[in-house]
């Protein structure tokens, strides 16, 4: 259909008449264009996607512009800060630790703490340091201690950094 219609621009046929008598690229008396050939048209572009690393992100305007007084958003913020590490650690040293022994013998502590790492395959930028956090600040002395609180206390001490960071910025 293109091609027909350069030929016939070519040839000096008006583009809205077509052998067969009906109209085409034409809609009320305008081109059409394809939403395709218009996006690249637009003078008010978005800036682009924000930085992946956390305090990069936080220092950018545009997240300080989107928590400014924004209450919501940080009670959201804060929810997910301390709920996401809590339920994560509950979920590999609480239920899956003391059952991977069988499978893995006195080294089970590794094989969790890489697990966990494979589970942050999203972040692929910090999963060295996902590695060596979850096997020994977490894993182990979760497994050393027997109990799940010292994976839940090393793995929540961020999310206090992390909510006073956006609270200064939800107070600007």
């Amino acid at each position: 259909m293109v091609a027909r219609t350069q030929r016939r621009v070519a040839a000096g046929t008006p583009e809205s008449q077509d052998p067969t008598g009906r109209r085409q690229g034409v809609v009320a008396g305008r081109p059409v264009h394809s939403p395709c050939s218009c996006a690249g048209a637009s003078t008010d572009r978005p800036p682009g996607p924000l930085p992946r690393d956390l305090p990069k992100a936080i220092q950018t305007d545009r997240v300080e512009h989107f928590f400014s007084g924004a209450w919501g958003w940080f009670a959201l913020a804060v929810m997910v800060v301390f709920l996401a590490p809590l339920v994560e650690e509950l979920l590999f040293r609480g239920l899956l630790l003391p059952r991977m022994r069988t499978a893995f013998g006195k080294r089970d502590w590794v094989a969790n703490g890489t697990l966990f790492t494979l589970y942050h395959v999203h972040q692929p930028w910090s999963m060295p340091a996902t590695l060596l956090d979850g096997i020994f600040a977490a894993a182990y002395p979760t497994k050393r201690y027997r109990s799940t609180w010292m994976g839940i206390v090393t793995h929540t001490l961020p999310s206090f950094i992390i909510t006073g960071a956006i609270l200064s910025l939800v107070l600007k």
